[in-house]
Order: C-alpha cells, then sequence, then structure tokens
C-alpha cells in the first residue's frame, strides 16, 4: 500500500427511460473550462479502426451464440454489426453455425467472406486463414470466431492494428470464446484481455451474463485508447446472445443505436448494464458469495452501478490515472494499478449541483456465529466534497441501512482500511452499495480503493472439543498412559473409544464421526511428537529439560501440561 493513513472512526418502463436519459449526452458537448466544466473535445482521426475490444462466446449447454464489445467510435446504430451471430436460415434447434466478430479497420466484404467459409464448414482457423489471404488489407483487420457445427476458436490481430492488440481464445467443457482487442491502453491493454478472460470464466450466470461480466472487467478509463482523454473505456458498447431457433438475437441491447453514444466521464459499459438489467429482469443479487476473505481492489474488474442511479449522469469510473479537475480527487490508485472515483465536473453541461452515484457489491451470505467486518480505503478532497455512504440490505433492497458515512474534505491523502463491523448480518444474505452524494462545486471528486470482506467463525463448544480433548491426552501421557493411539489397548483395559467416550461424557461434548476421529488421532499424536522432543528431549524417561523446569507449573514430569494456548496454537485453533 502507497501512502496510507490509518483514520479513526470517523416499473420496466420507467427505468428504460430513466437509462435513456441517463445515455443522453452527446450533442451539443462542451470543452472543459475553470469552472471544471466537462464535455467532449472529439478526435474522430483514427475512427476508422473500428472497434477495440470484444469477446465472442459459445455455450454448449444451451446452444447459445454472443457477443459484446466496447469502442470510442460513435458510428449512426452503434457496432453491434461487427458481431455476426451465424445460422443456416432455418428455424429448427440446431440451426446455429457459429459466431465471427470482425474489427479493428473493418470491412463488410471480408465479414460476408468469412461468413461463407464458416457456412462451407471450415474450421475456426481455416476461416481466419482463407479470409487473410484473399484480403489485401488484411494487416489492418482483426478477427474472432467460435464454431458451433465445427467445433473450436480461432483469433486473428493484423499487423497494423494499433497497439496494443492481442487475440486470445479457450474451449472447455462449458463454452467456447475469443477475446480481441486492439488499440488498447499500451500500459494495461494485455491485462484488460487477461481480465476479461478471468470474469468470463468465473462469473455464474447465463452467457448474456458472463458477457456483461466481461465487459465490466474491461471497463477502465482509456481501455480504448482514444478514449483516455475523454475519461471513459469507449462511447458505445453492445451485448447480444442469439438462442437455439432464433434467426435474429433475441437478447439485444445497444448503446449508440437503443441510446445515445455517451459523453466524457460516463461510462458505456454501465449505460448498458443498466439496459440489461431493466430488460433481463436481473436479480438483485447478480452473483452471490459465501467465500471469505473477499477482495474487490478493482484489479480484475469493478462493483457495478445500481440501479437507483441509472438515470443519474454520473459513474464510478475505474481508472489508474488521476482524476481529471485540478483542486480534488487523487493523483492515482492507493494500491495496486486501478481504482475507481467518481467526477463531481459540470458534465455536458448539467451543473454541479448535487447529484448520486452508487457502486453496488455482489450477494454476501455471512455465516452464522461469525465475526465479520469489511474494511476500505477512501479520498475524499476537494472544498465543495459531499458524503461517501456505506450502506447495507439483506431483505432484496427494499430498505438499506447506513453502516458508515463521511462528509466533507477530508485533505489530499487516502485513508487506509477503514473498519466497519458486519458482524450483525451473520446467519443472512447482505449486499452493499457506496452511495456518493456530490457536493455543490466541481471539487468533490471521491474514491475508493480497497476493499476487503471477512467472516471468521467463532469457536464454539463444539470447535474446541478437539484441543480440549488433545489437552487431555497429553495430561495421560505424562501419567505414563499411551494416549498415542496405536494399536495397542490403553491400560486398565480400556478401548480407546471407551476414553474418548469418557472424557466428552465428562466435558458433555458431542460425539465424533470416523472422520472427525481419525483426525483427532493424527493431530494428538503430531503433537505430542513434536512436544516429546522439545520438552524430553525424545525421551519421555529423560530428566526434565531446564524449560520444564522453569514452568511456574512444574513438579515433576507428570505434573507439567503444556498450556492450552501452546495446544491450540499447533492446531491452528484460537
Amino acid at each position: 500500500m502507497i501512502n496510507k493513513i490509518r483514520k479513526t472512526p470517523a416499473t420496466k418502463f420507467s427505468l428504460l427511460m430513466a437509462v435513456f436519459l441517463f445515455g443522453l449526452y452527446a450533442c451539443n458537448q462542451k470543452t472543459e473550462d475553470s469552472e471544471g466544466n466537462l464535455g467532449t473535445n472529439p478526435d474522430t482521426s483514427r475512427d476508422s479502426e473500428g472497434d477495440t475490444f470484444s469477446i465472442v462466446a459459445y455455450d454448449k449447454t444451451t446452444g447459445q451464440v454472443g457477443g459484446a464489445a466496447c469502442s470510442c467510435v460513435s458510428y449512426s446504430g452503434g457496432i453491434d454489426f461487427l458481431s455476426d451471430l451465424i445460422t443456416d436460415g432455418t428455424n429448427s434447434p440446431n440451426n446455429i453455425v457459429g459466431a465471427i466478430h470482425s474489427q479493428a479497420a473493418y470491412n463488410s466484404s471480408t465479414q460476408t467472406f468469412a461468413r461463407n467459409r464458416m457456412l462451407a464448414g471450415d474450421t475456426p482457423q481455416q476461416i481466419i486463414n482463407a479470409t487473410v489471404a484473399a484480403d489485401g488489407s488484411s494487416a489492418s483487420r482483426q478477427y474472432g470466431v467460435v464454431g458451433v457445427d465445427v467445433p473450436g476458436a480461432a483469433g486473428f490481430s493484423g499487423t497494423s492494428n494499433g497497439d496494443y492488440k492481442n487475440d486470445q481464445q479457450g474451449d472447455n467443457a462449458l463454452y467456447t470464446y475469443s477475446i480481441q482487442g486492439n488499440i488498447l491502453d499500451t500500459s494495461n491493454g494485455q491485462d484488460l484481455l487477461d481480465d476479461m478472460e478471468a470474469i468470463f470464466n468465473s462469473t455464474d450466470g447465463t452467457l448474456g451474463d458472463k458477457l456483461m461480466a466481461a465487459l465490466q472487467a474491461a471497463k477502465r478509463v482509456g481501455g480504448d485508447s482514444r478514449c483516455q482523454s475523454r475519461g471513459n473505456s469507449g462511447r458505445t458498447a453492445f451485448v447480444q446472445v442469439l438462442s437455439p431457433g432464433e434467426t435474429t438475437p433475441g437478447l439485444a441491447y445497444d448503446v449508440g443505436d437503443s441510446v445515445s453514444a455517451v459523453a466524457d466521464y460516463i461510462e458505456p459499459i454501465d449505460v448498458l448494464q443498466c439496459l440489461y438489467d431493466a430488460g433481463e429482469n436481473t436479480p438483485f443479487c447478480r452473483q452471490t458469495v459465501s467465500t471469505f476473505p473477499y477482495s474487490m481492489d478493482f484489479e480484475e474488474k469493478s462493483w457495478e452501478q445500481e440501479q437507483a442511479t441509472c438515470n443519474v449522469n454520473s459513474s464510478w469510473i475505474r481508472s489508474r490515472f488521476a482524476s481529471p479537475s485540478t483542486g480534488t480527487g487523487p493523483s492515482g490508485p492507493n494500491q495496486g494499478t486501478l481504482y475507481t472515483f467518481v467526477e463531481a465536473s459540470n458534465i455536458n453541461g448539467q451543473g454541479t449541483s448535487p447529484r448520486d452515484a452508487f457502486i453496488g457489491s455482489p450477494c454476501f451470505t455471512i455465516p452464522s456465529n461469525s465475526t465479520a467486518s469489511i474494511t476500505f480505503d477512501y479520498h475524499m478532497f476537494g472544498s465543495d466534497m459531499g458524503t461517501l455512504s456505506l450502506k447495507a440490505s439483506s431483505n432484496g433492497g427494499s430498505s438499506w441501512t447506513t453502516l458508515w458515512s463521511e462528509t466533507g474534505n477530508q485533505g489530499n491523502s487516502w485513508f487506509n482500511d477503514e473498519f466497519v463491523d458486519i458482524s450483525s448480518y451473520a446467519g443472512s444474505t447482505v449486499k452493499f452499495r457506496f452511495e456518493a452524494r456530490l457536493g455543490n462545486g466541481f471539487e468533490s471528486d471521491m474514491a475508493l480503493d480497497d476493499i476487503q470482506i471477512d467472516a471468521a467463525k467463532n469457536n464454539t463448544h463444539e470447535d474446541m472439543h478437539l484441543v480440549n480433548y488433545c489437552s487431555w491426552a497429553i495430561e495421560e501421557l505424562l501419567n505414563g498412559f499411551d494416549a498415542k493411539f496405536n494399536d495397542k489397548k490403553p491400560p486398565q483395559k480400556k478401548s480407546r473409544d471407551q476414553y474418548l467416550d469418557e472424557t466428552f461424557m465428562d466435558w458433555n461434548l458431542p460425539e465424533m464421526d470416523d472422520k472427525d476421529y481419525n483426525k483427532l488421532v493424527d493431530q494428538v499424536d503430531g503433537f505430542l511428537r513434536a512436544w516429546e522432543k522439545n520438552y524430553t528431549k525424545g525421551d519421555k524417561k529423560s530428566k526434565p529439560t531446564k524449560e520444564r523446569k522453569d514452568n511456574p507449573n512444574f513438579k515433576s514430569n507428570k505434573d507439567y501440561v503444556p498450556p492450552f494456548e501452546d495446544v491450540a496454537e499447533y492446531m491452528s485453533l484460537d
């Protein structure tokens, strides 16, 4: 961590209309001035280079194919024409042949050529080879191909594509996919492609859910390097999925067509997510996490914008750069490469009056009887600073409880590991969100980094019986009994099961199943061997070691029992 300071406690139609308003800021844009106005100063000199980053995929379980992409260009009608989801022209349940993404210097003739090669039965790699060979300008093209009738995936990135450029493919038991990008952030381009692949593979849900998650993983300022100066990853984006029996995609959302291309400092992927969530009735819990510790450090992806602010022209922006306005915001992340912030400036003439930006977590199932917490780093610098709050809901979003809040200028420093106890949610499923209420002015950029959630199960009576039993066994050893539980019977002709049962009866502990019993045997035996070596030099008949003599509880060899803490430490319990 860099420059960290510990701070002490301190209805569907209407939503679609809201999404429309959220994206409707591409015209009559203004340039930045001294009052913090941020608009669009378009550079269209490289628009002919086309789409920037995309994923095309085949779901082997459902038989669907789909694609998603984002670009800094703003073509009338959007950029979904780059994604060709191919059928045999019938409505049969097996009509899907495959899918091809054609991007960079897009050419409709080469796209048609590739489609015909797929319909002719070529493999994905044969399609690439034939299309490139027949194209005199192939160096400026980029392709991603997945086959259904003829399985597999292949990609191509021409040498004249703008850097950073690359393509990568995957084919597993569930999915076949190709991910490709060009004109990417030269310092972060491969990371963008890797993040798309990792999050696509790790996200649960439908093919559409996974494609949207892959775009969320790619989201960052300058994802398309032409949009770095615009403060977003692109201006247009789409996602579409074709199901068996369909001839056109039944799932299709497009920023740049159904809603306008976005203004600067607005994320097209967030606008697309709002369209998708409204159209697909995305549940309150997109994902549910039950494994801890959990980390959101913004390195692989970001939490998503909440539907509550889909009608507000503000986004939580994922970036590796400083926030753009002077006198507010951080100079970069607090740790790692990426963080997230809210831009408070007058974006596209909307003014700088207070407005909201919410970013929401997945849901978390907090184990019963556990101590749970959330920590995070935050930055709130600027004379117009508003309020940053952490809230939680365990009732599906019907209500939100404020867990933490900070208001006003906190200085130009990151605050590290702000701690919030969430143990009250043990035994329930809860979702968190950070709410930024921007101040009345452009000097109100606030930022987040390194969110960590942990839940440690408290030691119960049942959890501690192994430690207690181990302590008893050691005492028996020191009294001359055979507590290593080998095949010999213990003294007094008692079976080891009898000893176990009697001990549990004494302590009123639950009985063990065979698996726990065998685990106990191994733990006790291992501890005893280590303890014997340390305290008796490996010989039970030897004289007491100095360590044992110096212990205030020592009277004789048989009277010394290692303290409970020693046993617990050895068994990795606390």
